[in-house]
């Protein structure tokens, strides 16, 4: 077989490309499809993570502001007026912005000589409980 008119010969490869018409326009629009749902279930991922993200993060405010408040009311003695079942739930006077703070007291539980502290943190559309034994100190010491 003759290129042009001229006498060069063509190589089976170039036969072969000659041959091959590529891909059909329906064959390009399915793969243009399948990519374009796979794109989108990507995109739905990253806002359900971002969402879980920010809700975490939230969590995490809240559980840090209850270990603080755990850790202020351990330094307190035993027979502290915050550390009382009367007047319980107590209300933090001056909690953090947008958020709500308070304990309830029980005392014997679970051990005579011990106070059952449960710290309470709402804000932000979330709510978390953190419990803390605090137990009378021996006599004497």
């Amino acid at each position: 077989m003759f290129v042009n008119g001229s006498k060069r010969n063509i190589s089976p490869l170039c036969r072969y490309m000659d041959s091959v018409d590529g891909f059909s326009l329906i064959e390009v629009l399915i793969a243009m499809a399948i990519f374009s749902i796979g794109i989108l279930a990507v995109g739905a991922m990253q806002l359900q993570s971002m969402n879980v993200n920010f809700s975490g993060g939230q969590l995490t405010s809240c559980s840090t502001i209850a270990q603080g408040k755990i850790e202020e009311l351990m330094t307190l003695d035993y027979d502290n007026d915050q550390l009382t079942q009367d007047g319980s739930p107590h209300i933090d006077a001056d909690p953090p912005e947008s958020y709500e703070v308070s304990w309830v007291v029980t005392d014997g539980i679970p051990i005579p000589g011990a106070k059952e502290i449960v710290v309470m943190v709402a804000g932000r559309g979330k709510t978390v409980r953190l419990t803390y034994v605090k137990a009378q100190p021996p006599e004497g010491a």
